[in-house]
């Protein structure tokens, strides 16, 4: 019995330092000249196809991609020391491709890679560094297809010592393009230099600079930046903050050049629990070329002022004033503005809500110039989801749009198939059956036409409203503003127009399916128009697929403009997504149309989607196929594409 006792204790001490060393040796870092973790390898077959056809225009391409990749993290005696992830594939590549009546045949060793890693991580100097190359085939519709290739290198070294951390970096990326249809080169050489620097609390400060050098198709275009930005804050209990920004910049493209200077000083105070105020002083100067070559300059100094209170959680009081000074077109134009703002927000009964705004401005506008005519270039402009309207200006005509493009690559849009210009209401409008895709970057070249000598002011009223019933199934919004302008002196050659906007919505959202009705006018100057609109969505969720289908129909009366009489627009869309779930993968359809009928052409488009997904195993598939056909009068134009991808992981 006494030797089993002991030999019972003598195992459990055993065990009990084992346990302990084997705690010691997982929590002990592992050191060694090179570390290597993380590796995986696989290898890749990709075939993509696209087809697309317009008027006297028609261009195939065959792409295939035979690869093997790999991906691993790697550490110089320990990770804070040098750590790096190397990512790279090699593989064969041969595209076959026709446009019209030429086609083609290449074939290439192809190889990526991308290598980033951090040096010094624990040091008070820490370095960063990139290097990569990729190739990529870009497909467009209306634009033969090429291959992009993309060199890149650079890297940051920081000091993060005190007083100031500052952060200097270099890049350099060389773009090569060639294909049928684009052929050329770029570099692109950035200097970079950041600091900040803060002071008990009370100072933040922080500075930036760079330099950046693109060459290419026979263009240098350098571009100098450098901004300072300083935040003090004075009362931390009541915040009572001042905030100063100064930006500078200047560049030269395709031998135009353009500097701007912007200063901003902005003051907010908590003058109470319910009480704010903010004042913003501005300062813009920008120095440019017409495009006939001639200097062309604008400043302006504005200073903004408003007072804000609120009340309980229900309403909240606005007073706002502002007047600002403009130089421009060897000239001057003054403005000055008021206004107040009401929003009242109230919970009723559970799940119940309502809120309701009101708001009056007034402007008053003194201009004296010595021409008519301005001229902007290449500002940039972002498509938003919905495909809103763009804005250009705060008056006059929209006379003439130069050019909207894209760059990366260079793509230019043309008007009435990818887009249209209303010149009154100074918008351009996306064509959803055109080219431009939500989230694109335009540069937009215009000209402007205002009225060089003349007096007005401007009264603006808005009211809105929206009550939701039962926790927000139902809903029901109102909206109308008015802005009425009033000449004071001078004559108008462009037209001053009061403009007008009325809507109504009712909106119910169920479990399965929701649906809405909005009518509404609208009215600026010669614009005139009448829309009601109808939209439903249905959603049938099943044990391993969901399904759904969007409609929305809209009918537009628009009134008689110039030489085009009214007329009547009818456009109506149906959308539907059908997911199903499948044992080894996943299947998605999606399938759109959309058509307009009525005003100046009748349009249609038709869009079809399938993606199959699956995982055997370590074996990845992806199908894809896509048809897009456009009818736009007489312009009709039909992109196919279809892709499989093969992925064996080891």
């Amino acid at each position: 019995m006494a030797y089993r006792t002991i030999i019972i204790c003598l195992l459990c001490l055993a065990l009990s330092a084992q346990t302990g060393w084997a705690d010691k040796y997982e929590l002990e870092e592992k050191r060694g000249l090179l570390l290597i973790q993380d590796f995986s390898h696989w290898a890749s077959l990709d075939y993509d196809f696209t087809h697309s056809q317009s008027i006297g225009n028609k261009t195939t391409t065959h792409d295939f991609h035979e690869a093997y990749n790999i991906s691993t993290t790697c550490a110089l005696i320990e990770p804070l020391l040098l750590q790096f992830n190397l990512a790279g594939s090699l593989g064969l590549e041969q595209t076959l491709g026709s446009i019209n009546t030429q086609s083609t045949d290449v074939k290439k060793l192809n190889y990526q890679y991308s290598l980033t890693g951090t040096a010094l991580t624990g040091s008070w100097h820490p370095v960063s560094f990139n290097s990569s190359y990729t190739t990529s085939t870009v497909s467009s519709p209306f634009t033969p297809t090429y291959t992009a290739t993309t060199v890149s290198n650079g890297g940051q070294f920081s000091f993060q010592g005190k007083p100031v951390q500052m952060i200097f970096g270099y890049q350099n990326t060389v773009l090569d393009a060639s294909g049928t249809s684009v052929s050329g080169s770029s570099k692109t050489e950035t200097l970079s230099f950041a600091g900040t620097h803060a002071y008990r609390g009370f100072l933040a400060t922080s500075v930036n600079a760079s330099y950046s050098l693109l060459s290419g198709s026979g263009e240098t275009t350098a571009l100098y930046q450098a901004g300072l930005i300083n935040t003090a804050t004075f009362d931390e209990v009541r915040i009572k903050m001042l905030t100063s920004s100064l930006q500078w910049q200047s560049q030269s493209a395709s031998g135009v050049p353009q500097s701007s200077v912007d200063l901003a000083e902005r003051y907010h105070a908590a003058l109470g629990k319910a009480l704010s105020s903010d004042t913003e002083l501005q300062f813009h100067d920008l120095e440019t070329t017409d495009f006939s070559g001639d200097k062309q300059t604008s400043t302006t100094t504005s200073i903004n002022t408003s007072l804000q209170h609120q009340l309980f959680e229900s309403l909240t009081t606005s007073l706002t004033g502002g007047a600002s000074v403009n130089n421009y077109l060897s000239g001057k134009e003054d403005r000055y503005a008021g206004g107040v703002s009401l929003q009242y927000r109230k919970k009723l009964t559970p799940g119940n809500s309502l809120y309701a705004g009101a708001v009056q401005n007034y402007e008053q506008i003194s201009r004296n110039l010595a021409s008519s005519s301005l001229d902007v270039r290449d500002q940039q402009k972002t498509v938003d989801a919905d495909r809103n309207p763009l804005s250009f200006g705060s008056s006059g005509v929209l006379s003439h749009v130069v050019s909207v493009v894209s760059k990366n690559p260079d793509i230019t849009y043309l008007e009435g198939r990818d887009y249209t210009v209303e010149p009154q209401a100074r918008t351009i409008t996306i064509v959803s059956t055109g080219t431009i895709a939500p989230g694109i970057t335009l540069y937009i070249t215009y000209t402007l036409t205002l009225d060089p000598s003349i007096s007005y002011s401007t009264r603006t009223t808005a009211l809105n409203s929206t009550l939701t019933l039962l926790d927000g199934k139902y809903g029901i919004s109102g909206l109308f503003s008015q802005s009425t302008v009033t000449q004071l002196s001078g004559e108008s050659q462009t037209g001053l127009y009061s403009t007008r906007n009325a809507m109504g919505r009712f909106q119910a959202t169920m479990d399965a399916y929701s649906y809405g009705l909005e009518v509404g006018d609208f009215a600026a100057g010669p614009t005139v128009y009448d829309y009601a609109d109808l939209s439903g969505l249905y959603k049938l969720a099943l044990s391993d697929a969901l399904l759904n289908f969007v409609a929305k129909a809209r009918y537009t009366q628009n009134g008689a403009s110039g030489s085009l009489g009214a007329y009547a627009q009818k456009t109506f869309s149906v959308a539907a997504t059908y997911t199903r779930l499948f044992a080894l993968g996943r299947g998605v359809i999606a399938t759109n149309y959309s058509g307009s009928r009525g005003g100046t052409q009748p349009s249609d488009y038709f869009y079809l989607n399938g993606t199959f997904t699956a995982q055997i195993n370590n074996l990845a598939l992806r199908l894809t196929g896509q048809t897009t056909y456009r009818i736009r009068g007489n312009d009709t134009t039909m992109d196919n594409s279809a892709h499989v991808s093969l992925v064996r992981y080891f």
